[in-house]
Protein backbone atom coordinates (compact mmCIF):
# COMPACT_ATOMS: atom_id res chain seq x y z
CA UNK A 1 0.00 0.00 0.00
CA UNK A 2 2.83 2.36 0.83
CA UNK A 3 4.64 1.77 -2.47
CA UNK A 4 1.35 2.06 -4.39
CA UNK A 5 0.62 5.37 -2.66
CA UNK A 6 3.99 6.79 -3.66
CA UNK A 7 3.57 5.53 -7.22
CA UNK A 8 0.18 7.23 -7.59
CA UNK A 9 1.51 10.44 -6.03
CA UNK A 10 4.52 10.45 -8.37
CA UNK A 11 2.17 9.95 -11.33
CA UNK A 12 0.21 13.06 -10.39
CA UNK A 13 3.16 15.46 -10.28
CA UNK A 14 3.81 17.03 -13.71
CA UNK A 15 7.20 16.23 -15.26
CA UNK A 16 8.27 14.06 -12.33
CA UNK A 17 10.62 11.11 -12.17
CA UNK A 18 10.55 9.23 -8.89
CA UNK A 19 12.51 6.11 -7.99
CA UNK A 20 11.35 3.73 -5.27
CA UNK A 21 13.82 1.27 -3.74
CA UNK A 22 13.35 -2.03 -1.92
CA UNK A 23 9.99 -2.77 -3.56
CA UNK A 24 8.77 -6.24 -4.51
CA UNK A 25 6.99 -5.33 -7.75
CA UNK A 26 5.20 -8.69 -7.89
CA UNK A 27 3.09 -7.66 -4.87
CA UNK A 28 1.83 -4.50 -6.61
CA UNK A 29 1.46 -5.77 -10.17
CA UNK A 30 -2.15 -4.56 -10.44
CA UNK A 31 -1.16 -1.02 -9.39
CA UNK A 32 1.60 -1.06 -12.01
CA UNK A 33 -0.82 -2.36 -14.65
CA UNK A 34 -3.40 0.35 -13.88
CA UNK A 35 -0.87 3.19 -13.93
CA UNK A 36 0.60 1.96 -17.22
CA UNK A 37 -2.91 1.95 -18.73
CA UNK A 38 -3.19 5.57 -17.62
CA UNK A 39 -0.06 6.37 -19.67
CA UNK A 40 2.43 6.43 -16.76
CA UNK A 41 5.88 5.15 -17.71
CA UNK A 42 7.13 2.56 -15.23
CA UNK A 43 10.55 0.91 -15.36
CA UNK A 44 11.38 -2.02 -13.08
CA UNK A 45 14.95 -3.02 -12.28
CA UNK A 46 15.35 -5.66 -9.59
CA UNK A 47 13.89 -4.07 -6.43
CA UNK A 48 13.72 -0.55 -7.89
CA UNK A 49 10.78 1.06 -9.65
CA UNK A 50 11.07 4.28 -11.67
CA UNK A 51 7.85 6.23 -12.19
CA UNK A 52 7.67 8.97 -14.84
CA UNK A 53 4.52 11.06 -14.97
CA UNK A 54 2.92 11.45 -18.39
CA UNK A 55 2.06 14.70 -20.13
CA UNK A 56 -1.54 13.50 -20.29
CA UNK A 57 -3.26 10.85 -18.18
CA UNK A 58 -5.68 8.47 -19.91
CA UNK A 59 -9.04 7.53 -18.35
CA UNK A 60 -9.61 3.92 -17.29
CA UNK A 61 -12.24 1.45 -16.14
CA UNK A 62 -11.07 0.09 -12.80
CA UNK A 63 -12.44 -2.61 -10.53
CA UNK A 64 -11.45 -2.42 -6.87
CA UNK A 65 -11.28 -5.72 -5.01
CA UNK A 66 -9.33 -8.09 -2.84
CA UNK A 67 -5.76 -9.13 -3.65
CA UNK A 68 -4.61 -9.55 -6.41
CA UNK A 69 -7.11 -6.95 -7.71
CA UNK A 70 -6.52 -3.23 -7.28
CA UNK A 71 -6.48 -2.63 -3.50
CA UNK A 72 -9.41 -0.88 -1.85
CA UNK A 73 -6.95 1.01 0.38
CA UNK A 74 -5.72 2.91 -2.69
CA UNK A 75 -9.18 3.76 -4.02
CA UNK A 76 -9.27 7.31 -2.66
CA UNK A 77 -5.78 8.08 -3.93
CA UNK A 78 -6.35 6.74 -7.46
CA UNK A 79 -9.62 8.66 -7.56
CA UNK A 80 -7.71 11.94 -7.18
CA UNK A 81 -5.40 10.90 -10.03
CA UNK A 82 -8.37 9.99 -12.24
CA UNK A 83 -9.72 13.52 -11.84
CA UNK A 84 -6.68 14.71 -13.83
CA UNK A 85 -7.30 12.25 -16.70
CA UNK A 86 -8.78 13.49 -19.98
CA UNK A 87 -12.09 11.68 -20.50
CA UNK A 88 -14.48 9.48 -18.53
CA UNK A 89 -13.27 6.87 -16.04
CA UNK A 90 -15.32 4.21 -14.27
CA UNK A 91 -14.41 2.96 -10.80
CA UNK A 92 -16.28 -0.11 -9.50
CA UNK A 93 -15.77 -1.24 -5.91
CA UNK A 94 -16.59 -4.92 -5.34
CA UNK A 95 -15.93 -4.73 -1.60
CA UNK A 96 -18.09 -1.69 -0.87
CA UNK A 97 -20.34 -1.61 -3.98
CA UNK A 98 -22.10 1.62 -3.00
CA UNK A 99 -18.77 3.38 -3.63
CA UNK A 100 -18.80 2.79 -7.42
CA UNK A 101 -18.19 6.00 -9.34
CA UNK A 102 -18.36 7.34 -12.86
CA UNK A 103 -15.92 10.20 -13.31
Amino acid sequence: IEAGSYMILASSIPNSKVELENVDHTKISKVIEVLEKMNVKITIKSEKIMIESPKELKPINLTIGTYPDFPTDLQQIILMLLLKAKGKSVLIDTIYPFNSLYI
